[in-house]
């Protein structure tokens, strides 16, 4: 998007979903141990424009990211019996 402010000045506006992913294994087969995945990761931009003549300008932007993981699972861990439990991480 881009908006002029006047004449001679301009600003804009940037939004990017960069990636996305996940998974989602809960309360599905158990040997999928409650697996599940959440990834996004997005960008914003705002920029600012000077028209300095009909083909001259100049311009800055500052590069804002954002980023989001969740993961949790059930994980095996060894018991000092020699037994097995079973942990929810995440």
């Amino acid at each position: 998007m881009v908006n002029p402010i006047n004449s001679k000045w301009f600003f804009g506006l940037g939004a990017y979903g960069v990636s996305g992913m996940g998974v989602d294994y809960r309360d599905k087969d158990q040997r999928l141990a409650d697996m599940h995945t959440i990834l996004s990761f997005m960008r914003f931009i705002p920029a600012i424009t000077y028209k300095i003549n009909d083909n001259f300008s100049i311009s800055g932007a500052i590069h804002i990211a954002y980023g989001s993981l969740d993961m949790g699972a059930y994980m095996c861990a060894p018991t000092s019996k020699g037994g097995v439990n079973y942990q929810k991480i995440g």
